[in-house]
């Protein structure tokens, strides 16, 4: 089996759907195209994420060529090894090129977090009928979208709801909203600063982010940041940047 995920989402979410699969059977060969996450859950890894990972057109013509060759280690392995079964999650862009390419060669495709159709680009629901054995979605309302088009469709819920907030962050995120009492502090605002779950993406949006709100924070003292750090992201990545601001390393005032 293969699992296709080119986010770090997607590897955070097929590494816990691969984590079930494997209680299951255990005994499942399975290879990977994504993260630490899906890897260490006991896929063998055949594509990074760093070698897909890209934001904005002109980083897309910069790994143009790395993409291409992912995508044709992908189609390598699958001949090479003889899977028939391919669990594709979210990335359309990549996945559904994949997709046609692996049902001409009589692959099984499910497919799960379906794209935002809903949102986007309906039209690709044509090519997910033509080109997907299945659908699982996240969302109740999408059962409708599918099943009005004849596509196999199965809502399993958000994979979020079975995420963990973790402690340190619950601690953080407690002192910035009640401080030392049991009150909500009336006189502060939160802000949450967004930076994405790419590393192309901190990279690019999180010092511009910094610089805003440390402008803000001079106008108003009292603003307090909560910075979500998407899985898999490494601390040294925020870190670099916000070491030139003394208030990051306030709990009161900012928690990551």
């Amino acid at each position: 089996m293969l699992i296709v995920a080119g986010e770090t989402s997607g590897d955070q979410h097929g590494a816990h759907l691969l984590g079930e699969l494997l209680k299951r059977k255990p005994g499942l060969e399975v290879w990977s195209v994504g993260g630490d996450r899906l890897k260490n859950a006991g896929s063998t890894q055949i594509v990074s994420l760093s070698e897909l990972s890209v934001i904005g057109l002109m980083e897309v013509f910069r790994k143009a060529g790395s993409i291409l060759r992912a995508f044709r280690r992908v189609l390598q392995t699958v001949d090479r090894n003889g899977i028939s079964t391919v669990i594709l999650v979210d990335y359309p862009d990549f996945n559904l090129r994949l997709a046609r390419s692996l049902k001409k060669r009589g692959i099984r495709v499910f497919y799960y977090i379906s794209p935002q159709l809903w949102a986007w680009r309906k039209s690709r629901i044509h090519q997910i009928k033509r080109d997907v054995d299945h659908m699982f979605v996240i969302f109740p309302f999408e059962t409708a979208l599918y099943e009005k088009e004849g596509v196999p469709v199965t809502y399993v819920g958000h994979p979020l709801l079975d995420e963990p907030f973790p402690q340190e962050s619950q601690d953080g995120l407690r002192r910035i909203l009640f401080g030392r009492s049991n009150e909500p502090e009336t006189d502060s605002r939160i802000i949450g600063l967004l930076p994405g779950s790419r590393e192309s993406e901190v990279t690019r949006l999180y010092p511009k982010m910094l610089e805003a709100f440390d402008l803000l924070k001079k106008k108003f003292p009292e603003l307090r940041a909560v910075v979500p750090q998407a899985p898999g992201l490494p601390d040294h990545l925020f870190e670099g940047f916000e070491g030139k601001y003394s208030w990051t390393r306030d709990p009161r005032h900012f928690v990551r």
